[in-house]
């Protein structure tokens, strides 16, 4: 995966990538598709030059864009903004996986009004107080490649099921599923 630096108004470097994968999608096309496009991501691991040259100083955000045939990743902070598109034909599998985590009983006030408003809790859990997560896991998501080392993101929105779901939308890849919830303990 080429990794390529958008700083400096250089969006124009990434075309050539983009027609490699088939182009972009017409607008009438991403209405029917009803978007092609997704934040609430951040970087997690895949990148080598990325992690060579210590760009991690500060998270990196994510969104993605699909394409008629692959999907770019655009990665930004304060500091840097670089991307890179991988073709589908690359990836043999989509995992979103995330560990069970241990919490202590909700006792705050927030966790509590989060549950009222909503019984997921991949939502709910964004209220809970650092001193409640005992063993606390991240949703990842990790794109299994095939020439490449896998890229692995998390997946950091408010309401993960939506990016979950946009994965959902690439009929044409292997994704696979495997989310635990939780478990409460009274310390």
């Amino acid at each position: 995966m080429e990794l390529i630096n958008l700083n400096g108004s250089q969006i124009h470097k990434l075309k050539p990538a983009i027609n490699k994968v088939g182009g972009r999608f017409t607008l009438t096309e991403k209405i029917k598709l009803k978007g092609v496009g997704i934040s609430g991501l951040q970087y997690f691991s895949g990148l080598p030059n990325l992690e060579k040259e210590n760009y991690q100083k500060q998270k990196l955000q994510v969104t993605l864009e699909l394409y008629r045939q692959g999907i770019g990743f655009y990665l930004r902070n304060h500091e840097i903004n670089f991307a890179t598109v991988l073709p589908f034909k690359e990836i043999s599998k989509i995992s979103i996986s995330k560990k069970e985590d241990t919490i202590l009983k909700g006792e705050s006030i927030f966790y509590k009004t989060a549950q009222k408003f909503t019984s997921d809790y991949l939502v709910a859990r964004n209220f809970l107080l650092e001193t409640e997560k005992l063993d606390f896991h991240p949703i990842l998501c990790e794109f299994e490649c095939h020439f490449t080392e896998n890229l692995c993101l998390e997946i950091s929105a408010l309401r993960p099921q939506k990016v979950i779901d946009f994965f959902k939308k690439m009929e044409n890849l292997q994704i696979e599923i495997d989310i635990k919830n939780h478990k409460i303990t009274n310390g």
